[in-house]
């Protein structure tokens, strides 16, 4: 940068002072390309840059000092090349751009502060902490794997026919338990209906009914849970 913080401002003037001596210094190539009417891109560009710098646009400064360096090699425009790139926070591009000004011939005011700067931008580089990489985790294992031998399918299983005697079975044993629970029922009603009536022979009549529903009912229920028994017990020996 060209504003450097108040403990620097000696070396702030001493970059200042060989910036300014090289740049203000007339080049030849400048002195013709004045007389000239055809514009000097190098200048043109040098121009561009130093007012980059002025408004601390710096990485845009320094673009303009590369391309005006590349038209025309010139110490003061490699010097501020370098200064904006310092100024950019790129200190490595910085450094060397330095070193290629020193070794250029720089002698001086001008060397002294490229030495300087260079020494700044080792201190910045070495007091940025290097970003924490995070902790690499290790590979898992390898895990070799046997060739599994290829399994042919079996033949697929018989297909049993339902048993057509066990549902029938099975069916007629749920009618006939029907019947049974309906006989119980009625048997049920007309004990009750027995029970309030006052007339003996009704009652009579009643109680042999009501006998004949109970047997009924019973032996129904009986026969209804032997088939159904029957029939399950013929299902599944079928399905064995």
């Amino acid at each position: 940068m060209l504003d450097l913080p108040r403990r620097c401002a000696a070396t702030t003037r001493i970059a200042a002072v060989a910036l300014g001596l090289t740049i203000a210094t007339p080049h030849p190539a400048h002195a013709a390309d004045r007389a000239s009417p055809v514009a000097d891109p190098a200048r043109s560009e040098l121009d561009l840059g130093l007012a980059a710098y002025g408004r601390r646009e710096y990485a845009q400064a320094l673009l303009h000092f590369e391309r005006s360096y590349a038209a025309q090699p010139d110490p003061a425009t490699l010097y501020a090349w370098a200064q904006a790139s310092r100024g950019a926070g790129r200190c490595a591009q910085a450094i060397a751009l330095y070193q290629r000004f020193i070794d250029g011939g720089a002698a001086g005011a001008s060397r002294e502060a490229a030495l300087q700067n260079q020494a700044r931008c080792r201190e910045q580089i070495e007091q940025t902490p290097e970003p924490e990489s995070p902790p690499s985790r290790p590979p898992p294992p390898l895990v070799r794997r046997s060739p599994q031998a290829a399994v042919s399918p079996g033949p697929p299983p018989p297909q049993t026919r339902p048993d057509r005697v066990g549902v029938a079975l099975v069916g007629t044993g749920a009618a006939v338990l029907a019947v049974g629970v309906g006989v119980l029922v009625a048997a049920i009603l007309q004990h009750r209906a027995q029970r309030t009536t006052r007339d003996y022979d009704r009652f009579d009549r009643l109680d042999t009914r009501i006998d004949g529903l109970y047997i009924g009912g019973g032996v129904a229920l009986g026969l209804g849970a032997g088939l159904v028994t029957g029939g399950v017990i013929r299902m599944h020996r079928r399905r064995r």
